[in-house]
This record gives structure tokens, C-alpha cells and sequence, in this order.
């Protein structure tokens, strides 16, 4: 992503650099989010499906 920057814009480089990395800082937040939040419910569901087999 960043070599497709043109070398004449020093001045939104940077800019877009920490755009860039807030979003994938709040993509992997998410992300990272979700698959805890999906484990949660996988585990709960084994709980409870094998509390009431038993």
C-alpha cells in the first residue's frame, strides 16, 4: 500500500500512513472480537447441550 504513494506528496504521507493503521488496528479489534464472541457461544452451546444429555 504504501509504494503506491507517489514520492510528491510528502505531505499526506504521513497522514495516510495513520489512517491506514488505525484502520487495520480497529479491523483486527474487531476481528479479534468476534472470534472471541463466537468461541463464547460454540462453548456454551457444548455446555449446555451435554448438561442436558446427562
Amino acid at each position: 500500500m504504501l509504494f503506491l504513494l507517489p514520492p510528491e506528496w510528502p505531505p499526506w504521507r504521513n497522514s495516510t500512513i495513520r489512517v491506514f493503521t488505525t484502520i487495520s488496528i480497529t479491523a483486527k479489534m474487531i476481528v479479534f472480537r468476534f472470534i472471541l464472541f463466537q468461541l463464547c457461544v460454540v462453548y456454551l452451546f457444548y455446555v449446555v447441550r451435554h448438561l442436558h444429555l446427562d
